[in-house]
Parts: structure tokens; C-alpha cells; sequence
């Protein structure tokens, strides 16, 4: 496991509603950063964040999903959480890591 200094990490949540549009922006993200050749969609379930057959049922988040990139040497934790308000905790939980927050 790599070890990464405190001040080269930086945790972004994204925040909205459901089918606000957090994971598909979170797969352009990934994308165009170049962490992932093919952009995923929702509807086709094969987003990196969506990864469990039952968020792939429902075309929604059901947990919290941390994905990792690389940018100029520092570490980027994109985190995608559920829009579903049955899912607050889940926002909670997030917010005491988070160095910025982006509402979709």
C-alpha cells in the first residue's frame, strides 16, 4: 500500500438528489482525467461507482463509492454518494472527510 503525505490528498463529494446526474458526472470526471478508457452510464449499469448488482438493478446508489485518481502528484478521492434521502447517513458520514462539496 502506497503512503500519501496528508497535504497531497483531497476528498470531493458530490451531493444532489436522486438521478441529479452525480454518478454520470463522476464517470466524466474519470474520464477525462484519463483513470478509465470508456466513460460508463447508468443505463447501460457499467458506472465504476454503481459497481453492486443491486445498484445496478435499481439504475441508483445505494452506498457511498470512493474512487481514487492522480492528478500532479496528488491524490483525489472522488466520492459518490446516494441521492435517496433514505440515505443520509451516508451524507453524514461523508461531510467529516471532505475538503469540498459539489451539489449537482
Amino acid at each position: 500500500m502506497a503512503n500519501y503525505d496528508a497535504n497531497k490528498i483531497r476528498n470531493i463529494v458530490f451531493l444532489g438528489h436522486q438521478s441529479a446526474g452525480k454518478t454520470s458526472l463522476v464517470e466524466s470526471l474519470l474520464f477525462v482525467s484519463g483513470a478509465i478508457q470508456t466513460k460508463g452510464e447508468v443505463e447501460k449499469k457499467n458506472t465504476i461507482s454503481d459497481y453492486t448488482p443491486e445498484e445496478q438493478k435499481r439504475g441508483a446508489s445505494i452506498q457511498t463509492a470512493v474512487i481514487p485518481i492522480y492528478l500532479n502528484d496528488v491524490k483525489v478521492n472522488i466520492i459518490d454518494v446516494p441521492g435517496n434521502d433514505d440515505f443520509i447517513g451516508e451524507y453524514l458520514g461523508v461531510m467529516t472527510v471532505a475538503d469540498v462539496a459539489v451539489v449537482v
